[in-house]
């Protein structure tokens, strides 16, 4: 008879379902199938069509199994959790992390953001539970599915930086690294293709400190603008007040970013492997077979300009005194 441990093996919690006010979890089995896509969602169409998945009768149980099972589970306690504004270079990072087969890289699961938003939308829900499901479902993604892993490294999604208390409470000693861009760069990416962070409907703009229809009548790219706003403020109070954060700029470049977060996290870059990262970085980072080639942007006016402009300026500040104090390059 298997062991539960055995039961389990390649088995991770991929969706909330909610019926008849239960909370169900259903779950994706994932045979061999590597974490490498740019982005989770992708990983899990690829696993959509083993037979355990397809079968009419998903995998489904009560919510609270994740926490339970996790607990059978031998996993890599989380590296480091990677924020970032979007269109920063973020995913690119999250794909040269995973190029090394000692580093579970994860980029923007799913799950993770359910479990976060769970209290905003069930109001039967306290944050205690939510903790509970969450660490066990970082547990699940951090199964040691090759026993060659040895890091774990989560990029979250961009609003998930008005998660970090709650993060920073679960795990205390790990480090968050926090990538970002001159405004401008990210607006203008923006502009030519709307992020879900700047959709009311998807983020919650009660998640920014908005009221609720505060972006219904705006213009979507001043509504980003705002966002941003509010993204560079908590970069700013994080690096001001958490002892382990690591901020970097996408004008660094790739392998100086790399170099940077070996450093910060005690994991060595072979020769081979910051040869490998640089010839990564000469293609796109959500299609890796494409050759990269930044797109011309159309500039925009926004009334927030002088605001974002200031807050840049005070993380950049911050990011200088940071290189100086861990002796990195600036």
């Amino acid at each position: 008879m298997n062991s539960i441990k055995e039961t389990l093996q390649n088995w991770i919690p991929s969706k909330l379902i909610f019926e008849k006010d239960i909370h169900l979890c259903r779950w994706l089995y994932t045979k061999n199938q590597p974490f490498t896509d740019p982005f989770f969602g992708e990983t899990v169409m690829k696993c959509l069509p083993f037979p355990e998945n397809s079968k009419q009768f998903k995998c489904t149980t009560s919510v609270e199994m994740i926490a339970e099972w996790a607990q059978h589970i031998d996993a890599v306690y989380p590296t480091a959790f990677i924020f970032h504004v979007s269109r920063c270079g973020s995913t690119l990072v999250s794909q040269a992390l995973g190029m090394n087969s000692e580093n579970i890289s994860l980029s923007e699961v799913a799950l993770f953001d359910e479990l976060l938003k769970l209290p905003m939308n069930e109001h039967n829900t306290d944050d205690k539970k939510t903790n509970e499901l969450l660490a066990g479902a970082i547990t699940f993604y951090g199964a040691r599915r090759t026993l060659q892993e040895k890091r774990l490294f989560i990029k979250t999604d961009s609003w998930h930086l008005f998660f970090y208390e709650q993060l920073r409470a679960l795990y205390p000693n790990t480090p968050f690294i926090i990538l970002y861009r001159t405004p401008d760069e990210v607006l203008k990416s923006n502009s030519r293709k709307k992020g879900m962070q700047g959709n009311p409907e998807f983020v919650p703009p009660s998640l920014f400190g908005f009221n609720e229809t505060q972006g219904a009548f705006m213009h979507p790219d001043q509504y980003m603008a705002l966002v941003l706003e509010k993204y560079f403020c908590n970069i700013i109070e994080i690096a001001t007040n958490d002892g382990s954060n690591l901020l970097l700029n996408y004008n660094e470049g790739l392998s100086v970013m790399m170099q940077k977060i070996a450093a910060f996290t005690g994991m060595e870059l072979s020769p081979a492997e910051e040869m490998r990262i640089a010839e990564r970085s000469a293609f796109d980072a959500k299609n890796p077979a494409e050759k990269f080639v930044e797109k011309n942007m159309v500039a925009h006016d926004n009334q927030s300009r002088g605001k974002l402009a200031e807050l840049y300026d005070e993380t950049e500040r911050l990011r200088d005194r940071q290189c100086i104090r861990l002796n990195f390059p600036r």
